[in-house]
Parts: structure tokens; C-alpha cells; sequence
């Protein structure tokens, strides 16, 4: 059945509404003030490097209007067996490459990381889709006008249908080169075939690619060092053997073969995700239905992007950890600087430039034996520093990876205080060698 979702007596000085219908025609409004649903100035300050401008729906907006909070709870709840499902699974075949610094120090992969979101991070992936549903791509400057949508965000099985990623796991490489892919694709394909393990989509997230230009100083045979070019995760034999076996569990089960997505990352992110079928897992009713994702990347890589999350959040305007004041120390650090036009007036492109070459480098990146700076589990591990990637005086030094790292963790252990502060009193009291 298609949801209605239409704005009711719309007028630019009028609270417009959408009134959503469920499958059992329980109408769900939601309601907005005029000033969260209008064109935006030319002249608007924005975080971003190009405001938005034409009719829209703020996301924030969206956040306090969508009350939906209670299902994006229980969905948290009810995904786990999925998400368990997944981790295990991918245990059984990975089992004897993870790394263990004692009983396996040369393992391949870091333990196997696993999660579900929370209930604040699943209403922001809802909103965050709802917002493209409602408006038009084509003609912003229109009045807005009915719209459907099979997309409700009241919906249990809406959100579990357009929402893939609520419970995921990584799959993080060490050294992710040359012959340690082949054997992660060799076990990924092992997999998908024994467990018959139905993929809905696959996604090449890839650095999106500058043109290249003669610079005068090569005409003039000035040969200037070359950044090194930047090696897939994946060579296209290795994706062709990955999709190959992907299309033969689909065609075991009348499903249509689907080809590989490229992604391509303004910022320079890269990995490979998988859109898993675990629709069918699950003890109730209310534990199926979900689909997990499965991200396969290098390990450098996945240490830059615990932190550019973040970035990439407060860039665009939006709330991290559901503005939570254990991270405001962060939040209030970035912006302050990312907004410093005065002293950095081209900030903007100057930070996208840094993230992007920080995770070049990051991906270029090798094991160096034992030393601290390059091991991603000891706490002076070393990012790309600004300098470093010839962005000097360019960007705010407190905007620096290593900074906003460690303002990071100082943020964690905040959290991590608030939410158990009795196990903290109580690891005090324990003898030192016991904490």
C-alpha cells in the first residue's frame, strides 16, 4: 500500500503539515514552522561550502517534528539478533586471520567490529531520507504541492525497508595490500556461497578523482615530486570474483544478477559495503525484516573516519552524539575554528583538501614493525598532520586529526564517566594491577 504523504494548507506565513497515513490509515501529522520551510537567502551563513537555497525541509527541523523516538528505540532493540547474525557469521570464516596480540600477533584483520545504531542515530538516517522524499529534485523555487512517498517514518517495516545499515560490522584490514586482499576476497566468497548469503547491493566507495593538469613547471622540465598515486583496496578481477559469486546465490534464488556501485568520495573515503539480506533472521516478528551492512576497509582508513564523522556532521549543520554535553567540548572546538573566515578565509576548501589527502596517505600506509605512532591500538598513534599534507597556515592548527583526536577520546571518557559512574567509583577501589 503507498503512504500518502501530503502538505495540507501551505502558505508562506502558515504552519504547514504532513499527515502521514500507516497501514492501518492512522493518520501521524507532522508539523513545522513556516521559518524551518522556506528558500533560503543568497546571502545566508552557512557551515557548508554551498548554502542551500530554494524550498527544503531542515533536517533539524524534521528531528523536533518527527516523533518517532520510541520506535527508533525498539528498532535499536530488535536489531541485535541481526546484527549478532552477521558478526558470527563472518567469525566462522575470518576466524583464524583476526588479530590477537597474544594468540594470533599476525593476523590479518582487527577484531571484528560490530554494532547496532542508537535509537538518535537511526531517527537521523530516517530524517535524513524523509527530507529527500518530500520535496522535488526539479524546480525548487515552486510552491510546494502533494507529494507520495512509500516511505513512513511511523513505520517499523517502512524504516526497516529504506533504512539498510541500522546494524552493520566492519571488516578492518591491517595491511591491505597485494596478496592479503586475495585472501580476504577468497574467504568473502567462500562465505557468501556456503552460507548462500543473499547481497542486495554493492558499493565501491572510491576517492572522487581531480583532473589532471600540466603544470608549467613540468613543460618547463621542473620535475617536481609526484603524489603517489593511491592504490584501490580492490583490483577489478578481485571485484569481478566478488560479484560473480554474489550473482550465483541470487540466481539460486530467482533473484535478478546486480552489478558493482562506484561510490565516488569528495573526502576521499574509501571501502567496500555490502547491503546484507538478514530479513529472515531473527526468533519474533519484530527481529526480522532488517537488512545489515558489511564494510570492508583498510585499518588506517577506519581510524581517520571514526573522527571525520564527526567533521562531516558538524560541516553540514547537524548534531553529534545526539548533543550529548559530553561532546560539546568538540563540537564548540570545531566550529569556532571551521568558521574563522578572518584568519582562514578559505577554510572550507582548504579543510576538504586536507581530509582528502589525510586519507590518501592513510590509505597508502604500511605496518611499521612496533612502533606506537603507526599502531592503531596505542593512544600516540599518528595521523596526517596538516603541515604534512602542505597545508600550513592554510587551516587552524586545532583542526589538525591529531588535535581532534584526542579531543575525541577526552570526549569518550566523558561518556563514558556519565554513563557508569558507579563502575568507575569501583574500579578505583580496586588494586591498581586490577584496573
Amino acid at each position: 500500500m503507498i503512504n500518502n504523504i501530503s502538505f495540507l494548507n501551505f502558505k508562506s506565513n502558515l504552519r504547514p503539515s504532513l499527515r502521514v497515513l500507516g497501514g492501518n490509515n492512522q493518520a501521524n501529522v507532522i508539523s513545522f514552522n513556516g521559518a524551518n520551510l522556506k528558500p533560503l537567502a543568497h546571502d545566508t551563513v552557512s557551515f557548508t561550502s554551498k548554502a542551500k537555497e530554494g524550498n527544503y525541509i531542515d533536517d533539524e527541523a524534521l528531528m523536533s517534528a518527527v516523533h518517532n523516538d520510541e520506535i527508533c528505540e525498539q528498532l535499536h532493540n530488535d536489531a541485535q539478533e541481526a546484527k549478532q547474525y552477521l558478526h558470527d557469521t563472518i567469525e566462522k570464516y575470518f576466524k583464524g586471520y583476526i588479530y590477537d596480540k597474544v594468540t594470533n600477533p599476525d593476523g590479518l584483520i582487527e577484531p571484528l567490529q560490530s554494532r547496532v545504531k542508537t535509537a538518535g542515530s537511526i531517527k537521523e538516517k530516517v530524517v535524513k531520507k524523509l527530507a529527500k522524499t518530500l520535496l522535488p529534485q526539479k524546480d525548487p523555487n515552486k510552491r510546494l504541492r502533494p507529494y507520495l512517498t512509500t516511505f513512513n517514518p511511523f513505520s517499523k517495516e517502512g524504516i526497516k525497508e529504506n533504512i539498510r545499515d541500522v546494524a552493520g560490522c566492519r571488516i578492518v584490514v591491517k595491511d591491505a595490500f597485494d596478496s592479503t586482499m586475495d585472501t580476504i576476497v577468497d574467504e568473502l566468497c567462500t562465505l557468501i556461497r556456503e552460507e548462500e548469503m543473499i547481497i542486495e547491493e554493492i558499493e565501491n566507495h572510491v576517492p572522487k578523482e581531480e583532473p589532471q593538469e600540466q603544470s608549467s613547471a613540468e613543460e618547463n622540465g621542473d620535475n617536481k615530486p609526484k603524489q603517489e598515486k593511491v592504490v584501490p583496496y580492490f583490483t577489478e578481477a578481485q571485484l569481478r570474483k566478488i560479484r560473480q559469486v554474489i550473482n550465483e546465490v541470487r540466481l539460486a534464488n530467482n533473484l535478478p544478477t546486480i552489478d558493482i556501485k562506484v561510490a565516488y568520495s569528495d573526502a576521499g573515503y574509501m571501502a567496500l559495503h555490502l547491503d546484507v539480506d538478514t530479513t529472515n533472521i531473527g526468533r519474533r516478528k519484530d527481529n526480522r525484516g532488517f537488512y545489515t551492512e558489511l564494510q570492508i576497509l583498510g585499518s588506517d582508513v577506519a581510524m581517520l573516519k571514526d573522527i571525520e564523522d564527526l567533521c562531516y556532521k558538524l560541516k553540514d549543520n547537524k548534531s553529534i552524539k545526539q548533543n550529548h554535553p559530553s561532546f560539546t567540548p568538540f563540537e564548540k572546538f570545531f566550529q569556532e575554528a571551521y568558521t574563522n573566515t578572518e584568519d582562514y578565509p578559505f577554510i572550507v576548501e582548504k579543510y576538504q583538501e586536507y581530509t582528502k589527502k589525510a586519507y590518501q596517505a592513510q590509505r597508502m600506509r604500511r605496518p611499521q614493525g612496533n612502533n606506537a605512532s603507526d599502531d592503531t591500538k596505542d593512544w600516540s598513534y599518528t595521523y596526517p598532520t596538516i603541515e604534512e599534507c602542505g597545508l600550513k597556515d592554510d587551516i587552524p592548527p586545532i583542526l589538525d586529526f591529531n588535535n581532534l583526536a584526542r579531543l575525541k577520546r577526552d570526549c569518550e571518557d566523558l561518556l563514558y564517566v556519565y554513563n557508569n559512574p558507579q563502575k568507575v567509583l569501583d574500579d578505583a577501589k580496586k588494586p591498581k594491577e586490577q584496573q
